[in-house]
């Protein structure tokens, strides 16, 4: 899969991350740049009540479709 640049990796944020099977993870938010090449590398994810909780997920496993983000 090709590098995901900046400007797609900033327009996904606020965008509903999903599993596998379809179901809601939470919101993708923050975006993280990996130190040697300046791209994107990692994003957070807020989950829990109010997304007051973050996990990282790699960008490289992220894909597109009709109803947000989906990860593996």
């Amino acid at each position: 899969m090709a590098p995901i640049d900046i400007d797609t990796a900033l327009a996904w944020r606020g965008r509903t991350i999903r599993d596998r099977d379809g179901d809601d993870i939470g919101k993708l938010g923050d975006v993280y740049l990996d130190g040697e090449s300046d791209l994107p590398a990692w994003a957070s994810v807020r989950t829990g009540l109010f997304g007051r909780k973050e996990s990282l997920v790699p960008l490289d496993r992220v894909e597109e479709d009709e109803d947000g983000l989906r990860v593996p």
